[in-house]
């Protein structure tokens, strides 16, 4: 629904999901998401940068850190909305992924 939401409100900026897409492709759908976070001051940055199994995704000062933290240490579902967005659109792209 996160993702959804997004190509709703941000057609212009929103990445266009395409089955099996280029690592290129892929990654430039990956910063436009960041992109969305950034503009609506959920997180300061973000580092993309290649990693041996694909890519990392790095987000610098997240507005949830301090919540995500606490839920973490509780056990509880957590509020890591840009990391859900990045996974839903991987897997329409029919991508596999994880994150931590």
């Amino acid at each position: 629904k996160i993702l959804d939401a997004i190509a709703e409100r941000y057609p212009g900026l929103a990445p266009t999901v395409e089955l099996r897409p280029s690592r290129a492709a892929l990654l430039e759908g990956v910063k436009a998401l960041a992109q969305v976070f950034e503009y609506n001051n959920y997180l300061l940055s973000a580092r993309l940068e290649p990693s041996e199994r694909g890519f990392q995704l790095s987000a610098i000062a997240p507005a949830t850190v301090w919540s995500q933290q606490v839920l973490s240490l509780r056990g509880d579902l957590a509020n890591d909305f840009e990391a859900k967005a990045i996974a839903a659109y991987l897997r329409r792209c029919a991508v596999d992924a994880s994150y931590t």
